[in-house]
């Protein structure tokens, strides 16, 4: 039952316990149901036989055994009980009564006449319950042999029927057992039910929630504590790390403006050699990178914090996407990849200029980076149901599987990056996110066959 929800394994131990009890019950009442059926049955087969004895030998003395045993089977009536007679008269002949059930008189025990305790025996296949008494008589040697006793049918039919009561019962039993069972272990489960999901709106929506922690609740409140406690812990420790990317980022962020600037100037000098302005234009690129990846912890140290707004105006998405390619134009030249425009649509759309840019300049540099020299690169600005839809889609390796749930993800790297050793921080992608969701719209990646991969992203529309 491994693979079974809480609530369904309860539900069967439940169930299982209880229908387990109710046929233990079920059984113990079925024998002694039988055994108070059979002590009844004997009891009423010992009194007729007691009846019918002492009769026998009042009479035997006075009529003979002949008139004995026809008076007797004459008079005497038993409520669900049958008698037979079979003996001798005095000269030795048998007595020519057999009783009122023939049946019986098969049942006779050959001579001499023995008593004999109540027994069962099928008799041409029907099973009768009888007892045998040997009676003397005056003026006979050999006694009377009354059996008394009667057929079965009727105490097995009572039986059955009331083991069919039984097992209907059972059967209600079980069915109001398992929606019983149902019931109470969802009951049982949905204080746990109500915390996994505070849990998941905690951890999705604001850490500084926590559960309710209620003094009656005995181990859910102990667990909820234990919970809060470890949302208590984790909120401290992601405090200190934005404290720290917050420092980090803003301490270097000033060097790193100033290193820029002096290997800017530095390109400038006429006396360089070819290859100091060489290694000078790798340096710069360097710089240009990790200035990079500092405006991204920064952007990161501002989504952490809650600075998530950014003032929003009309903007038209091509202007602004087409000036920031035609900049990373000469990024494309140097790698030899062509830049190529699908469709290029007046697109009127309520987001931030800056936003739109660095979006698409992120887009841009992680589409460079990933395709192959003499590669393309396809952009595509359009309107598309009452929204801005830009789209950047390349030529390069792609995306494995599991990577589109964690490509948006802070410092994740794809197994692309991971094998070609392609520099990066894993940072554009996450920062692009928080940028987009900030002005209302949406990103996805798409896999493109056969080779590459495309990042599509919506801005609100502007109402005409």
């Amino acid at each position: 039952m491994t693979g079974l929800s809480l609530r369904a394994r309860l539900t069967a131990w439940y169930v299982a316990g209880l229908v387990a009890t109710l046929l233990a019950i079920g059984a113990l009442v079925d024998r002694m149901l039988v055994r108070a059926f059979d002590e009844e049955f004997d009891e009423r087969l010992t009194s007729a036989a007691g009846v019918v004895r002492f009769a026998a030998r009042d009479m035997s003395s006075d009529v003979g055994p002949l008139a004995t045993a026809a008076r007797l089977l004459k008079q005497l009536r038993f409520v669900e009980v049958d008698v037979a007679i079979v003996g001798q008269s005095a000269g030795g002949a048998p007595l020519p009564f057999a009783g009122s059930d023939s049946m019986l008189v098969q049942l006779a025990p050959a001579e001499p006449c023995r008593d004999r305790a109540t027994t069962r025996e099928l008799v041409n296949g029907a099973p009768y319950r009888f007892l045998i008494q040997c009676v003397p008589v005056a003026g006979s040697q050999s006694p009377l042999t009354v059996i008394v006793g009667t057929s079965e049918r009727e105490l097995v039919a009572t039986r059955n029927r009331v083991r069919d009561a039984l097992i209907l019962a059972l059967l209600a039993g079980v069915v109001v057992t398992v929606v019983g069972g149902h019931w109470l272990s969802g009951k049982a489960i949905e204080p746990i039910r109500r915390m996994s999901e505070r849990i998941q709106h905690i951890r999705s929506q604001d850490l500084g929630e926590r559960l309710p922690v209620k003094g009656g609740d005995g181990e859910i409140a102990q667990l909820a504590r234990m919970v809060n406690d470890l949302f208590d812990r984790h909120a401290a420790m992601l405090a200190r790390e934005r404290q720290f990317l917050a420092n980090a980022a803003h301490a270097l962020r000033t060097p790193m403006a100033i290193l820029q600037a002096q290997v800017s100037e530095a390109t400038q000098d006429r006396d360089l050699t070819a290859a100091a302005r060489d290694a000078l234009g790798e340096i710069g690129s360097l710089t240009s990178h990790l200035g990079r990846t500092v405006e991204y912890l920064l952007s990161l140290a501002d989504r952490e914090a809650g600075i998530g707004s950014f003032p929003l105006e009309s903007v038209f998405l091509d202007d602004v996407v087409s000036g920031t390619v035609a900049r990373l134009s000469r990024l494309a030249e140097r790698r030899r990849i062509r830049v190529v425009w699908s469709e290029l649509g007046e697109t009127a759309v309520q987001a931030n200029v800056h936003i739109v840019d660095q979006i698409t300049q992120i887009l841009l540099e992680n589409a460079l980076q990933y395709t192959p020299e003499g590669g393309t690169v396809t952009v595509s600005v359009r309107s598309e149901d009452g929204r801005g839809r830009l789209a950047v889609e390349d030529n390069g390796p792609g995306l494995e599987a599991e990577e589109f749930a964690l490509i948006f993800t802070p410092f994740a790297r794809g197994a692309a990056a991971r094998r070609t050793g392609a520099p990066g921080s894993g940072l554009g992608l996450a920062v692009a996110r928080w940028m987009i969701e900030c002005c209302r719209g949406t990103i996805a990646v798409e896999q493109v066959r056969p080779h590459g991969a495309r990042f599509v992203v919506t801005f609100p529309g502007v109402a005409r």
